[in-house]
């Protein structure tokens, strides 16, 4: 460990969670598939239950950038945070803006086109669920769908680059809990 930088440590910990997380995904889609299988053959309302194989792909897409961004957001977090209470403290805040498009689910369903769900889909941090949800409806243009991706993809980059600066000044510091002030000059000056 004391022969990797700060952003090789980081990088390596979001990659082995991520495939864990990719694993299990995988175990669900499988699960998802028998049991689409097994219904269309026993109960007769479902029998034409299919998931387009580009929903599957774009939705998989979606899960690794959602879960780059917020693995890397929340190891930032979680260095930051002088005790495992405190840093789930402030990730709470943090995973509360993701959830808004699953809370206004049947507004959303009503009027998918909405301006409300047009932002959800190109702000980074809500894209993941509301892109996939749009999807799923049909309604995604693909104007939104390579700028959300493109956006996604440069904020992985910007917090891959802020988090490996936090990550490397706060890993020495035990028990105490920067300022906002010091997070700042850390970012800064590197």
């Amino acid at each position: 460990l004391s022969s990797v930088s700060a952003r090789q440590l980081l990088t390596g910990k979001i990659i082995g969670l991520g495939a864990a997380g990719l694993l299990q995904i995988t175990v669900w889609f499988i699960a998802g598939i028998i049991f689409a299988t097994l219904a269309s053959a026993w109960i007769a309302p479902l029998a034409n239950l299919t998931i387009p194989a580009d929903l599957i792909i774009l939705g998989i897409i979606y899960f690794i950038l959602g879960y780059l961004l917020y693995g890397i957001i929340l190891a930032a977090v979680g260095s930051i945070g002088a005790s495992v209470r405190e840093s789930s403290q402030m990730t709470s805040l943090l995973v509360a803006p993701a959830i808004l498009p699953v809370l206004l689910i049947g507004m959303f369903v009503e009027n998918p086109g909405h301006v409300v769900f047009t932002v959800f889909t190109l702000l980074p941090i809500t894209s993941p669920i509301a892109a996939v949800m749009k999807l799923s409806i049909g309604e995604l243009p693909i104007w939104e769908l390579v700028v959300s991706i493109i956006l996604l993809g440069i904020s992985i980059l910007v917090a891959m680059w802020m988090a490996s600066r936090i990550f490397r000044t706060t890993l020495l510091m035990y028990g105490k809990r920067p300022s906002f002030n010091e997070i700042w000059r850390y970012i800064r000056e590197g």
